[in-house]
């Protein structure tokens, strides 16, 4: 089969089998269409696994990605082509709007509902189910929590008028399994999806702070960045720019090595973050490496340190309107202390 070697051998294009590939080109063929609130059962879950090994959220992105690679044959009509290059398009916009629009309400919760975050383990553990029980009591009395979750819920209405909102929503933001519980759990006990998908934004925001920088990005590599967070995709990027598929993933994998991050819905994560953030992240870093280097007759002073770095992590760390309170605490800290001595050896 044409293709079958490159489809194999490229990093960057996704390893299929011939049964993949040949149910890929029997759906092209019929001119399938995604639709917004389709099926997941009988062949549509067979899209939606193909859409996961992708790493894409419609059929049409699939057919775009097989056509620019060249990874092998398939049947089109023109109609059916139009379709598609209007679609995925359409598809790769929407994506970057969810993803941009999700994280501004993660960064803007409650203090509270950033602490159930922060402490979500506690939800599916009955010894420990004590500790969140008061924050998701705090919770449910703020009305800014209501219109939050009610903000949210318009957004993915919205979406969902064209869009499949879940499918695109778990393509960006992919949180390991072992979270999975505590994200349901906190859906029931407050009585509202937007929740869980808060959620889901804030423990990927989490895992991803502090945000560690191997080196500065160079001009080209910000404005690549700025361009898959803005304006489009990795092909509209190397059809911009005339870039061979190799020249643009070896740039690629350079900036993905530079923020330690696996995929590009990791690194627009933590790009997303490095906006609001950075200030916060180089300082809290900057706190761990003197508790590090601290001597052991300091430790009073460095319990202190430790114990006011959680009380604001496990508080209003991610709310973008306190973010800067992390800078005032470290300045207090070591302007009440003895610096040289604090900062020993």
């Amino acid at each position: 089969m044409k293709g079958n070697n490159t489809v194999k051998n490229k990093i960057y294009v996704t390893k299929l089998t011939n049964n993949e590939i040949a149910l890929i080109q029997k759906y092209a063929s019929e001119g399938f269409y995604t639709q917004a609130r389709y099926n997941i059962f009988g062949k549509h879950r067979k899209i939606i696994e193909l859409c996961k090994k992708f790493r894409v959220c419609s059929f049409e992105e699939i057919i775009r990605k097989v056509l620019f690679f060249n990874m092998f044959d398939l049947n089109l009509n023109d109609n059916y082509l139009s379709h598609v290059q209007r679609t995925s398009e359409e598809y790769v916009n929407i994506s970057r709007i969810i993803r941009n629009q999700m994280m501004d309400f993660a960064k803007n919760v409650t203090q509270e509902f950033g602490e159930l975050c922060t402490h979500c383990a506690a939800l599916t553990d009955d010894e420990l189910f004590h500790i969140v029980e008061p924050i998701i009591d705090k919770i449910k009395s703020n009305q800014e929590n209501s219109l939050l979750f009610n903000n949210v819920d318009k957004f993915i209405d919205l979406i969902y008028e064209k869009f499949n909102f879940p499918t695109i929503f778990e393509t960006l933001f992919e949180l390991d399994d072992e979270f999975r519980d505590a994200i349901n759990k906190a859906e029931e006990l407050l009585h509202s999806k937007p929740a869980k998908y808060l959620m889901t934004v804030r423990l990927l925001m989490e895992i991803a702070f502090p945000i560690r920088i191997e080196r500065k990005t160079t001009l080209e590599e910000n404005e690549l960045i700025n361009f898959l967070m803005y304006k489009g995709d990795e092909i509209d990027y190397i059809k911009l720019h005339n870039l061979s598929p190799d020249d643009f993933y070896n740039k690629f994998d350079e900036i993905l090595n530079v923020y330690d991050v696996f995929d590009i819905h990791e690194l627009l994560i933590k790009t997303n973050m490095e906006r609001d953030f950075t200030e916060s992240s180089i300082v809290f870093n900057n706190m761990l490496a003197f508790i590090r280097n601290c001597s052991i007759s300091k430790k009073q002073d460095i319990e202190k340190l430790q114990e006011s770095m959680n009380d604001y992590r496990d508080g209003d760390f991610f709310i973008l309107s306190k973010s800067k309170e992390l800078k005032s605490l470290f300045s207090d800290i070591f302007e009440n202390a003895n610096y040289e001595e604090l900062v020993c050896s």
